[in-house]
């Protein structure tokens, strides 16, 4: 199985990033052999697409691999459109304005079905036209008949090149879309072409003139004459879309085993993205770049939290599901490190993890090292979109989290430290910005919390509603993992590795007992109030039964808990 996408806005940046990749004809083989034997998914609606349903053309692949009137080329245009919205987090939003050019087609269809606010439009130039598809609308895309800022996507599939006049059009399109807004187009595009080829022009009175052989591609709504090729775009395009106004432009090429995308010539298929500038910092978010040679999990779920806040525990109840691979800190315990090590492929090849193909990976990482988030949120974010990913946050109550971390200190390390101040301030101080980092990352991905508190109290009952989260069986070996967990793979807690315990409320329940000798510490200490608000938010997470969104929780709450930029 294979994933491929790589985004480039020179033709330098393709050479470089070709000449990286290697030996395109073994992943282009591996790709068909996928589809041949499981199928491919269809974008956005999610069905799949078996073998014998599939016609597969060997020497034009970019133009089929096709089943029910998407080929591989249309796809690709619905996978970047996919791919856009998600980095936007717009994927999910209804009220989303696109402008499509086409209405006829299975992209149109889709769309529609996706987003109430899909308006799809044909080029019907006379009025039979016009009154033979009422009431598809007619929109000449080199006089739009929509207000300024109208739109947040224009979408359009093998469109430009039958524009006679481009730079106009694109104008156009540029007005009618909101700051923020995108162009998503497919059309022909050759990445060794540097400038665009113009086939034919018109002349002052209208008339065609061509510059070479007259070219024609097919029209949804004259099939018999089809549509004539004016342009064939090169890498310049990417140069005037900056020069009118589009802050970032550059071609995707995108090659997938699971939606089924592949080409004869380039292995992959070519997309065009535009963004019109915005003051937003979230708007300018390309899709990640991705790789993958190998196979790659079903899911991918990542748990983050304090130290001593029962990670290992958790992540433990997962290890022992048949469908899961679990993989311990691999930045805490210096498995990897840095960002070129931040991909699914190096977790795999470093934790030496059988083939993932549909598995859940879960990883969980503690914010004992500074940069063990961050790179797991850069793993998160650049895995493809293939891949269903969820975050976990694991919270326990922070005045059991502190007094946790001391004894654990003393017991397994033996440093000499006690309760006092001092050994407070230092630990609430380190501890408000591990937690800004984590509430951050998990509002960006739409991620869930956990009490562990309540977790510990009802493992059975959490267990189920993380299920229904995730997308998972519950197994019954996961409610007893201590009598099948494979100690030897586990890092963190050492009492788990050494002697792990049935899932309970005894140790929550001991610790309580000690809680009362620090009220006084904390109440004198400057970081009072945010210990104060961690409390609450605990509090907040015990009263929705324990789990919740953690874009639910409540802003002032966020802005209580991270009262600094995180770096």
């Amino acid at each position: 199985m294979a994933e491929i996408r790589g985004s480039f806005g020179s033709a330098d940046e393709w050479k470089t990033w070709r000449h990286e990749l290697g030996e395109i004809e073994p992943v282009r083989h591996a790709i068909l052999k996928d589809i041949r034997s499981r199928g491919y998914i269809e974008p956005f609606t999610g069905v799949v697409r078996y073998p014998h349903q599939v016609v597969i053309r060997e020497a034009e692949l970019h133009e089929s691999i096709s089943s029910h009137e998407l080929n591989s080329r249309k796809r690709a245009l619905l996978v970047q459109i996919m791919l856009e919205l998600q980095a936007r987090h717009w994927l999910t939003g209804r009220n989303v304005r696109i402008l499509g050019a086409e209405a006829l087609s299975r992209i149109a269809m889709i769309l529609r079905g996706k987003f109430p606010f899909y308006w799809g439009t044909e080029f019907l130039p006379d009025e039979a036209a016009r009154l033979k598809f009422f009431p598809i609308p007619h929109m000449d895309l080199q006089r739009i008949e929509y207000p300024d800022e109208s739109f947040d996507v224009f979408t359009s599939g093998d469109v430009f090149e039958h524009i006679p006049d481009l730079d106009t059009a694109l104008k156009e399109i540029y007005r009618v879309l909101k700051p923020g807004g995108i162009i998503v187009s497919s059309f022909p595009f050759d990445p060794g072409r540097m400038t665009t080829l113009v086939k034919a022009s018109l002349n002052e009175g209208g008339q065609v003139f061509h510059h070479s052989a007259p070219e024609y591609h097919g029209n949804p709504v004259a099939n018999a004459e089809g549509s004539l090729v004016f342009q064939l775009p090169g890498w310049d395009l990417l140069a005037k879309l900056l020069t009118w106004g589009f802050e970032d432009a550059y071609f995707s090429m995108i090659a997938s085993s699971h939606f089924g995308i592949v080409s004869s010539s380039q292995l992959g298929v070519f997309v065009l993205t535009a963004s019109k500038r915005a003051g937003n910092q979230e708007l300018r978010k390309r899709p990640s770049d991705v790789v993958a040679k190998t196979a790659l999990p079903e899911k991918l779920c990542v748990l983050v939290a304090l130290p001593r806040s029962g990670t290992t525990m958790l992540t433990s109840v997962f290890a022992v599901h048949s469908k899961c691979e679990a993989v311990y800190e691999p930045w805490n315990g210096k498995r990897v490190s840095g960002d070129a090590e931040s991909r699914i492929e190096v977790i795999a090849r470093v934790e030496r993890l059988p083939n993932l193909s549909g598995k859940m990976l879960f990883i969980k990482e503690t914010t004992a090292y500074q940069g063990s988030i961050p790179a797991l949120r850069r793993l998160f974010e650049s895995t493809p979109f293939p891949v269903e990913k969820h975050m976990l946050m694991l919270l326990r109550k922070p005045e059991h989290t502190f007094l946790s971390e001391i004894e654990r200190r003393k017991e397994w390390w033996n440093d000499d430290v006690t309760v006092n101040a001092t050994t407070f301030d230092i630990w609430a101080a380190k501890s408000a910005l591990a937690l800004q980092l984590m509430l951050k990352f998990g509002k960006s991905s739409d991620g869930t919390v956990i009490l562990l508190e309540d977790f510990a109290e009802h493992p059975a009952e959490l267990l189920s509603q993380l299920s229904q989260r995730i997308g998972f069986t519950v197994e019954r070996e996961q409610l007893e993992y201590e009598k099948h967990l494979d100690k030897d793979r586990v890092r963190g807690d050492l009492n788990v590795s050494k002697n792990p315990r049935k899932i309970a409320t005894s140790a929550t329940i001991t610790r309580t007992e000690k809680v009362g000798g620090i009220d006084e510490l904390i109440a004198a200490s400057p970081r009072a109030a945010w210990f104060a608000a961690f409390r609450q938010l605990c509090f907040i997470i015990h009263e929705e039964g324990g789990i919740m969104s953690i874009r639910e929780i409540p802003r002032l709450m966020i802005e209580a808990l991270c009262p600094v930029k995180s770096p």
